[in-house]
């Protein structure tokens, strides 16, 4: 533990909240809280319907990021809809207007800013497990749990754990984050009761797909239960749900690696806040010179103020689709990723192994022994270039319509030949090779194709 005191020790001054901080901040939640109750006691049960959820209640936040959630759970007598309006016209009314936001997850809930600390207030049902109408309404069985097994001793790991996972990229359940929610940071100081502790086992042990904790359940029927999952562990109030079902492939890879290599080579870079420095120096050792001259084919999207998790789940599934279909006409893709602000632009990258397209293009038709093979023989007669190959399935061969990739993804997005999600719709879509791009010397987007060309993993020069 001695080669590693020093370095813990700074994270720990950072980002870890003095009593006194703490104090002050939890007098401003307590005085929102109050104010809440008077105007919610009308709707609720009683007063301990309105209770400090996250980790605020258990000290583990970063002190330079982080919210405040506050749960409000109401009678099952209401309907989504109700609460949605109840909370944000009570929102409006006690903080106004320009201090507050509508946010969605599973259902919406309230973004605000009170004494200059950030809120979440967030609608939950008051329901006896399993008996969930949202997501949301597990939270308040997570906090009873939680303090029960939780101990003190765990709040500096939690701090180093999450601070070492924003770091590296992986920190945050969110749908552009795709990383581990804070409860989860808490289960796994519970399970392995300590940083270092987990780390090693990170680093020695984890294959994915990780089962951490499968209670009750054999790795089997773990498998079928959570068959996409990169990571299992089974919340403990709802053995049906797991806890690190946001964690994705990449995510959890990266968690492996840094961890390996963080124990290989000890340094403070690999924690927040001072990963970002180490970050931005890795990305900017490509230059921009450099980048332009690779095949890299950019659709670049203006539109207006999106909700984070809703416009990015559609930019995704946008630049999935499109993919596919360039892909059928002969495009090879390496790499792909999208990036957003959410205020007023977003990008779509993909990395070419060419910007040209092969000259003919290889088509999947059916399977032999179904019966659209008929149609599909007589739909192509005339085609010259078709066999049986693997997977007991014809194929056939034509010659591309096209010859650049850029001309393929103008062709698809104009004649609609894969759907463009609602959100999507509205932007206007711009195409470029980079070569070409004329938003290069925008800083934010800069900082975009540095990422996508060198990746985030800083590290990968320090085992």
């Amino acid at each position: 533990m001695g080669e590693y005191e020093e370095l813990f020790s700074k994270v720990l001054d950072t980002l870890k909240l003095s009593d006194k901080e703490y104090e002050r901040i939890a007098n401003i939640v307590n005085e929102l809280v109050s104010m809440l109750y008077r105007e919610f006691k009308a709707y609720i049960d009683s007063r301990d319907d309105i209770f400090i959820g996250g980790s605020f209640s258990r000290k583990t936040v970063l002190k330079d990021d982080f919210d405040v959630d506050i749960f409000i759970r109401f009678p099952t007598k209401y309907e989504v809809k109700d609460l949605s309006r109840i909370v944000i016209k009570t929102s409006e009314k006690l903080l106004g207007n320009e201090s507050i936001r509508l946010r969605y997850a599973e259902h919406p809930y309230v973004e605000a800013i009170y004494k200059g600390v950030s809120f979440n207030i967030v609608p939950a049902f008051k329901v006896e497990p399993p008996n969930w109408r949202s997501a949301v309404d597990r939270t308040y069985y997570h906090t009873v749990y939680l303090d029960k097994y939780f101990r003190e001793s765990y709040v500096d790991e939690v701090i180093l754990l999450k601070s070492f996972l924003k770091g590296i990229g992986c920190y945050g359940a969110e749908v552009t984050s795709k990383g581990f929610s804070g409860y989860l940071t808490e289960l796994l100081m519970i399970k392995y009761g300590g940083f270092l502790e987990l780390i090693r086992d990170v680093a020695g042990r984890w294959r994915p797909p990780v089962i951490v904790e499968g209670d009750g359940y054999t790795i089997r029927e773990l498998k079928i239960l959570f068959p996409q999952a990169s990571m299992i562990y089974l919340d403990p109030i709802d053995n049906k749900r797991n806890v690190a079902s946001a964690v994705s492939e990449v995510t959890l890879s990266r968690f492996i690696s840094a961890s390996k290599a963080f124990l290989s080579s000890p340094r403070l870079e690999y924690f927040y806040p001072f990963s970002k420095k180490a970050l931005t120096d890795h990305i900017n050792r490509v230059k921009m010179d450099d980048i332009v001259r690779l095949p890299i084919l950019i659709i670049y999207l203006r539109h207006g103020p999106e909700i984070e998790d809703i416009f990015y789940s559609q930019l995704e599934k946008f630049m999935r689709k499109l993919a596919r279909q360039m892909e059928v006409y002969g495009a090879d893709l390496l790499k792909m990723e999208a990036f957003s602000n959410f205020e007023d632009k977003s990008v779509i990258l993909y990395l070419l192994s060419s910007r040209w397209l092969s000259e003919l293009v290889k088509h999947i038709g059916p399977l032999v022994h179904i019966k659209s093979e008929h149609d599909f023989l007589l739909k192509n007669r005339d085609v010259n270039i078709m066999w049986i190959g693997e997977g007991h399935r014809w194929y056939k061969s034509t010659r591309s319509k096209f010859r650049e990739v850029k001309d393929v993804a103008r062709y698809i997005i104009d004649n609609k030949l894969t759907s463009i999600p609602s959100h999507i719709r509205n932007a206007r879509i711009e195409i470029y090779y980079i070569n070409e791009f004329p938003y290069i010397i925008d800083k934010e987007v800069n900082i975009w194709l540095r990422k996508f060309v060198a990746g985030v993993e800083f590290w990968r020069s320090w085992f």
